[in-house]
């Protein structure tokens, strides 16, 4: 009796064509003004990229509400998932700028199955309304 040989797993990958939205990758950086304080931060494209921008709702705690006044404005948080072929250079100190002009800010990174094939990034964009 023979015994079936097992295939080997694929990583979970995403369509190709899902890989639409042109975004760049920013890293805020400060200078020291020579009076003990500090310069207005400089925006440095790290790279630009092809990527998934998917819309959720889920929040990373659980909350009641994600809709709060500021500075007379009402202000709301919208979530992202972001996929895109693996860098190492990106960590959470960056932003990603939409090809749109809006920021996300990265609060969580995944390497998904460890593979180093892609990349999930679970960014929040602030809205004012």
């Amino acid at each position: 009796m023979q015994v079936p040989q097992q295939q080997p797993t694929q990583p979970a990958q995403p369509p190709f064509w899902l890989f639409r939205n042109r975004v760049q990758i920013i890293e805020l950086t400060e200078a020291s003004d020579g009076y003990g304080g500090l310069s207005e931060p400089v925006e440095t494209v790290i790279a630009t990229a092809w990527c998934a921008i998917e819309k959720t709702f889920k929040t990373p705690s659980p909350r009641l509400g994600t809709e709060h006044f500021y500075a007379g404005t009402i202000e709301g948080t919208a979530f992202f998932k972001v996929t895109m072929w693996y860098n190492p250079d990106i960590t959470i100190k960056h932003w990603i700028r939409r090809s749109n002009g809006k920021m996300l800010n990265i609060f969580n990174l995944n390497n998904v199955e460890e593979q180093n094939l892609f990349l999930e990034m679970f960014c929040f964009e602030r809205e004012m309304k």
